[in-house]
Order: C-alpha cells, then sequence, then structure tokens
C-alpha cells in the first residue's frame, strides 16, 4: 500500500474508532416516570443503599438478591399489576402494584412496590421495604 493511501485510510480508523468511544451505552434505557404497562418498560438492574439487587429482563426472569438469600422466578407486568412466582417462594404467586418515580436516568429513577397480596416473606419484605433505584447495566 502506498503512504498516499495509508494516511486516508489511517485517519478513517481513527475517527471511527473516536466516535464509537464516545457513544453512550445504548443498552442503558432509564424507565420513564409513572406506572408501567409492560416489563419492557422496567427491563434493568435495580439496587439499594443496603447492598440488595434486582434484575428485571424484558422476557419475564427477575433474579432477587437480598435480606435471606437469591430469589429467582418470573414475573409478569400488566398495567401496574405486577406478578412474580418462584425461586425459594415456590409457584405460589406474589401480587403487587409498581410505580417508577424520579427522574428516567441512571441513579435517579426509583421502582416502587406496594404488596396486594404476597405470603412470601423472603420476596414481600426486600420488594416492600427498600428503595430501588435504577443503575447502569
Amino acid at each position: 500500500m502506498s503512504h498516499r493511501v495509508i494516511g486516508p485510510v489511517l485517519v478513517t480508523v481513527l475517527v471511527v474508532a473516536t466516535a464509537a468511544c464516545s457513544q453512550k451505552n445504548t443498552n442503558v434505557v432509564p424507565p420513564s416516570p409513572g406506572v408501567p404497562a409492560r416489563a419492557t418498560q422496567i427491563a434493568g438492574i435495580y439496587r439499594t443503599v443496603h447492598g440488595a439487587s434486582l434484575q428485571l429482563r424484558a422476557g419475564g426472569d427477575f433474579f432477587l438478591l437480598a435480606g435471606a438469600g437469591a430469589v429467582g422466578g418470573r414475573f409478569e407486568l400488566r398495567d401496574g399489576g405486577l406478578t412474580v412466582r418462584g425461586g425459594s417462594c415456590g409457584p405460589q404467586p406474589g401480587r403487587y402494584t409498581v410505580r417508577v418515580t424520579g427522574k428516567p436516568e441512571p441513579n435517579k429513577a426509583r421502582l416502587e412496590f406496594t404488596v396486594v397480596e404476597d405470603a412470601c416473606a423472603g420476596r414481600r419484605a426486600p420488594l416492600t421495604e427498600q428503595h430501588w433505584v435504577y443503575v447502569e447495566s
């Protein structure tokens, strides 16, 4: 390759690489305030100041690490009504209402749960007694 071709090619590669590095992570989509209608609107990772972690996947899987240990399973969300099942809580469903507050930004959007009915204390207490904040994932 001649020096006349290498120079423009190198400049093009550097411009593309720099542009790619300066873009924000497109996987981070903080939830918008209000009552979410479906799972994709709250999908992401949430944490509390006490070190608890809640991962909600758009496909309906959840993983909660708080208090007495890990709880995983499935969830459904319809117009603010959340139903969760699985993990150490077994197939018995837990029902909650869910709302997003704060700004739609990492470390500012909050997920708030209100229990409707859930006999599983290992799920109920962490979801309703802690402040869940969306974090970059």
